[in-house]
């Protein structure tokens, strides 16, 4: 499980499904047991899966994002009906009560369970938001973040808070004022 994130499950599992309750961000390596699917729910969608290892994050005033990296899941939203399979490699996001589907690196987007933020071409509000998380800081921005500003770096997440953000000063030319646990971007 990643920062911020908890879950929910019944000891034992009974019945015909493996049900848990995600809130934030957790990697799972599932089992087959084919009797008795493993069901990941979240506040606004369901995955099912009968083993396989994949990556959900669904922290709160966020879009779910669902990424595969082995195997299947059938993803579908809590407000419809539609199914969604994805395949190795392909990450959903969840918008309305739709889901958006591309490919990416599942191990960049895992990385965080081997203790790693890896951005690649992300934008930096997302990045900073990772950060503020593992990090339990706020980043504020008073317009001064460019919208379409991107960030690359692979960074240890074993660094402290100043050595990360002097990695991100170096690569994106910002400044960074700590007040506390607010960091104002300049």
């Amino acid at each position: 499980m990643n920062a911020e994130s908890s879950i929910t499950y019944p000891v034992p599992f009974t019945g015909k499904e493996r049900r848990v309750h995600l809130t934030g961000e957790a990697y799972f390596e599932v089992a087959k047991h084919q009797q008795q699917p493993f069901i990941v729910s979240s506040l606004q969608q369901s995955i099912k899966v009968t083993g396989t290892h994949f990556n959900v994050c669904c922290y709160l005033h966020q879009p779910d994002i669902t990424t595969l990296a082995e195997g299947s899941v059938d993803i579908t939203p809590l407000s419809s009906s539609t199914t969604h399979s994805l395949k190795p490699g392909q990450q959903a996001t969840l918008i309305g009560n739709d889901f958006e589907v591309k490919s990416v690196k599942a191990e960049d987007v895992i990385a965080w369970k081997d203790g790693l933020f890896v951005f690649n071409d992300t934008p930096l509000k997302e990045a900073l938001q990772q950060i503020g998380r593992w990090y339990d800081v706020e980043f504020t921005y008073n317009n001064t973040l460019p919208l379409n500003k991107r960030f690359d770096a692979e960074i240890s997440r074993n660094l402290n808070l100043q050595q990360v953000i002097n990695i991100i000063e170096m690569g994106t030319k910002l400044t960074f004022k700590l007040d506390g646990r607010k960091i104002n971007v300049q």
